[in-house]
């Protein structure tokens, strides 16, 4: 203690600085990208079974509609069951008018998951039947397993229901290939769920979004960035009384990747 002191004196009248440790880096404050909404965001690092990131946590063992996130599982059943070849499958716009005009065209898998395709999904899920959906909600422990809502409506705020918590458990068998399909069909839809790459970083995912009486009041993005060093499976959901939507999510998980260093 005397050496250390003695330091200091000599340091100060010989004009010198005297060099302590930095002080450590303050924590990304994430919390705040969230605000104006009742929100969570879990970020979950694959290798180490571990979060990186959770916010609300409370929120996130809550189940609400998949919305447009369900076009994940939905294609591996299409995939898996032979109804969609791979990415390129295309089925032909009936001509009856859409909600935007970029639905009103033919659609592949890979531009129908791109531009959440309400139509093509719908046509998809006649092929695939009410059977075979049970069966693979059920093999696949989707949520609450629950497609008594209509074959074409049951993911879009109706009877299914899953928890950021299920999704973060879902895409981690799915980055694994450890669901009950074929690696086939999982490899198929990594590749149509690509949204973005930077350096060595790969960015896959999903949007959702509900809409009620004209209001955005749920907003989903999920999926996964893969990295040399790991792979962080993410789940943000947003509600609110408006503006909670599937762009503002992804937009807000984004922002938290990059303030966490992940993208």
């Amino acid at each position: 203690m005397a050496k250390k002191t003695a330091y200091i004196l000599i340091a100060l009248l010989l004009g010198l600085p005297y060099l302590t440790s930095p002080a450590p880096a303050a924590e990304p404050d994430i919390a705040r990208l969230l605000k104006g909404f009742d929100a969570c965001l879990l970020v979950y690092d694959l290798q180490r079974d571990s979060y990186v990131c959770q916010l609300n946590p409370a929120l996130a063992g809550q189940r609400y509609s998949p919305c447009s996130t369900f076009k994940i599982p939905h294609a591996l059943i299409g995939l898996d069951l032979g109804i969609l070849k791979d990415g390129d499958t295309s089925f032909q716009w009936d001509g009856s008018p859409q909600a935007y005009p970029h639905w009103q065209k033919d659609h592949t898998l890979r531009s129908a998951m791109a531009g959440s395709v309400v139509w093509y999904f719908q046509r998809l899920a006649g092929k695939i039947g009410p059977r075979d959906m049970a069966r693979y909600l059920a093999e696949f422990s989707y949520g609450n397993q629950d497609s008594s809502g209509g074959l074409e409506i049951f993911w879009l705020s109706s009877s299914l229901k899953i928890s950021p918590r299920e999704q973060i458990a879902f895409l981690s068998k799915l980055y694994r290939e450890e669901l009950p399909v074929s690696p086939k069909a999982m490899l198929a839809v990594k590749d149509v769920i690509l949204l973005d790459k930077s350096g060595e970083a790969l960015l896959r995912g999903k949007t959702g979004s509900d809409r009620i009486a004209g209001k955005w009041v749920l907003g989903w993005f999920v999926g996964w960035v893969e990295r040399p060093q790991g792979v962080y499976i993410f789940a943000a959901l947003l509600r609110g009384a408006d503006q909670a939507y599937g762009p503002r999510a992804k937009r807000i998980t984004l922002q938290a990747l990059r303030e966490l260093g992940l993208w």
